[in-house]
Formats: C-alpha cells, sequence, structure tokens
C-alpha cells in the first residue's frame, strides 16, 4: 500500500493485500460511522469503540478493482477544553503504513465526512520500453499507437520544414 497523493486520501493496493484502518476518538465520545466498502466486500471488524476505548479497527480485503469508504466523524457537544479531534491510520498486510492524520473538530458543524479510495496497484511496465509497450497496450485495437501516431508526425514535419527555403531576416 502506498498513498498516491500527498493531500487527497488516494492510495495503491495490490489485489489480495489486507488493509487495516484505525480510527481513534480523542476528547470526544467515539461517534465516527465507517460506511460499507463500495465494492461490496465485507469489513473484518477487529474492535468496537467505547467510551473507554475509543477505538474502531477493522480491516478489507484489496479487491482486483477500486475500493473506497467513507468516514463520518461525529463529534460530541459541548467541545471540552483542550479540543476535540479523531485520528486515522491505515496499515497493510505488505509492512506498510499511512498515519496517524488527525481529524480537527470543525467550526461550523459537529460533523465531517471522508473519503478513501484505494485503486489496484498497476502491473509493471515492461523492462525493454516501458512507455512504448505501455501506449501500444493502451490503443485500441486496429489503431496507430498514440507514440507511433507522434512519431510518424515528426517526421512529415521534419520533412516539411527540410523542403522550405530558409527566410531572409529583415
Amino acid at each position: 500500500m502506498r498513498r498516491l497523493n500527498p493531500v487527497l486520501d488516494i492510495f495503491s493496493a495490490d489485489p489480495g493485500e489486507v488493509i487495516t484502518v484505525t480510527v481513534q476518538a480523542k476528547n470526544t465520545v467515539p461517534m465516527a460511522t465507517v460506511s460499507a466498502l463500495a465494492s461490496g466486500g465485507p469489513w473484518t471488524i477487529i474492535t468496537v469503540p467505547t467510551p473507554s476505548n475509543p477505538v474502531d479497527q477493522r480491516r478489507f480485503t484489496m479487491p482486483s478493482m477500486n475500493e473506497s469508504f467513507a468516514v463520518g466523524y461525529q463529534f460530541s457537544p459541548p467541545p471540552p477544553t483542550g479540543g476535540q479531534s479523531y485520528t486515522i491510520a491505515f496499515a497493510s498486510s505488505d509492512g506498510s503504513t499511512d498515519g496517524p492524520k488527525t481529524i480537527l473538530r470543525p467550526a461550523s458543524s459537529p460533523t465531517v465526512t471522508l473519503g478513501y479510495v484505494f485503486v489496484p496497484t498497476p502491473p509493471s511496465p515492461p523492462s525493454s520500453d516501458g512507455a512504448s509497450h505501455f501506449a501500444l497496450a493502451l490503443a485500441p485495437p486496429g489503431t496507430k499507437s498514440s507514440v507511433a501516431s507522434k512519431k510518424a508526425a515528426v517526421s512529415r514535419t521534419a520533412k516539411k520544414a527540410a523542403k522550405k527555403p530558409a527566410k531572409k531576416g529583415k
């Protein structure tokens, strides 16, 4: 598992990789809600949050398609001194981790909902000329790849330029 964007909560993971999600409340009653997985796959619940142990920990197995879920972070009224927050952390069966990331109580609302997206790790490109092979793989059947088309366009432009006489400066 690895984070694909330093700001957005978008990760890549290998299909079959087990991802553990840990949500912990601080200075608030643990009322965060974790949505169902978009793929319809199951969550395995590890711990259920209680006032004495405000940790929700669960895991899922990465499918071969995109996976996503949302967490609704709900804060109890009134906000105590010292601030209210949640943390979320991710751990993978491959040993990688991300977080904890802190989610603070918004000033205008007692709830904030954030989405988390996991995409399957793409296969490694071939070692010889990965860019050309990747472009060929993406081209629709029976058409030239964008790489081949660009090379042909550059070649035609170079031939036209060679035929034109040079303009004299004024």
